[in-house]
């Protein structure tokens, strides 16, 4: 199984930042944007050499759960 690497989660939080560039709804857009600080930090965290397996989870929006 492949290890992700810094580059990885940088790559993913370019992803999430394009997205929610394009989003229109705020919450969502809100979330990624979020999302893409922690994959920021991660690959700090792995560039640093303070590796820990952890990725940030994707959370279901309650609200919407509601509707």
């Amino acid at each position: 199984m492949h290890m992700p690497d810094a580059d990885y989660f940088r790559q993913q939080a370019a992803t999430c930042l394009r997205l929610a560039q394009l989003c229109r709804d705020l919450e969502v857009a809100r979330r990624l944007f979020g999302m893409a600080g922690e994959f920021k930090s991660k690959a700090a965290e792995m560039d640093a050499g303070l590796q820990t397996m952890t990725v940030p989870a994707i959370e279901p929006n309650r609200e919407s759960a509601r509707d």
